[in-house]
Formats: C-alpha cells, structure tokens, sequence
C-alpha cells in the first residue's frame, strides 16, 4: 500500500468476481492501484458470497481509512432494471438481487455490470485507445464474453446482450419454436 494514499478523500473498490476467484483492486483519486487481494469463490451459499465480498470491503476501508466506493464486474448477464444476477458460473448468485444486498449490508451503493463490459470500458478509457469511437473487449476466463464501447459509454442493447457472444439466451419465442419441455438454463 503506498503511504501517501492512504486516507485518502476518494477511494474506488473494484471487484472482478469470476468462477473461480473474486479479485478486489483498491485505487486512489488518481486511480492508482494501491492495495489488491483474491479469494476464492463462494459457489453454494449466497449469504456466504456477500460475507465474502463485505469483508473485503470492510478490509479496504480499514486499510485506507476511507469508506471507498463499490463496484463489481460480474460474468453473465444482468437484470438492469432488477439488478437481479443470471452468472451461469457462479450457481449462488444466479438470480439474486447482488448490489440490493451488499449495499444493505456494507451501508453503501453498489454498482454491478458484465465484466466484460467492465474490461471493455476500463480499455476505452486507457491512452491508448481513447480516440477510437468503438472498442470491443473479450474476456476469456472460466467462461467467455465480450463488451462493446461506443463513443466512450457502454452499448449493452435493449436486451443487455450486445457485443456477448458467448453462450447467449434465446429468444422470447424460442419456447413456442423447441418445446415446452426443455429444461430451463440461466442464459435463457
């Protein structure tokens, strides 16, 4: 941790949460990474998930002195209007209202988007990409997807599924097309 961050007025607690780990990087006003630590994913309990995801917010606030603010980027796809997860991966979030209920618990508001919109955004906004109008991001990890950036803002589309190619939910008739019978996944 570099001293001179340390209670610092503005703080941002980013989270990539993933099958496998959840991964937490601490940056300054200056967005200067300052502190990171990983732990394993909690796949059975969600209560367990979100005492996993305040502690290491509680540990960031003792560490820096500040109470920072809280995002996480998360594999699947997202309610928007809900904030409800559908993270095919991480079978303890699937359907669950995450930032409703870690902003509950940590006193504080959570923000939550497709990680690979998070990726694709975090690389927009780099040097080195800043004057194209469209970048596109893929994210290989335990699963795959991908972020579409226009004009420096994410494109998510009316359904939340653009620029994803990875295992996508069909369509609102696909039922009346296949049968009423097939069994029922996360993606759609």
């Amino acid at each position: 941790m570099h001293a001179d961050s340390i209670g610092a007025v503005e703080m941002y607690y980013g989270f990539d949460m993933g099958g496998t780990k959840i991964e937490l990087g601490v940056f300054d006003a200056e967005l200067k990474q300052i502190w990171q630590k990983r732990i394993a994913t909690p796949h059975d309990d969600y209560r367990e998930l979100l005492n996993a995801f305040a502690s290491l917010v509680f540990e960031a606030d003792n560490l820096t002195g500040t109470q920072g603010q809280v995002g996480i980027g998360c594999p699947g796809s997202i309610d928007a209007d809900k904030g409800t997860l559908y993270a095919v991966n991480i079978p303890s979030a699937l359907g669950k209202p995450l930032p409703r209920d870690l902003s509950a618990l940590i006193k504080r508001p959570v923000r939550v988007d497709n990680d690979a919109n998070c990726f694709a955004l975090s690389e927009a906004w780099d040097a080195e990409f800043r004057a194209y109008p469209s970048v596109l991001g893929i994210i290989l990890g335990t699963g795959v997807g991908g972020g579409l950036i226009i004009n420096g803002k994410s494109f998510t589309g009316r359904n939340y599924l653009a620029g994803e190619f990875g295992h996508l939910r069909l369509p609102v008739d696909a039922l009346d097309r296949i049968g009423a019978d097939t069994p029922r996944l996360a993606c759609g």
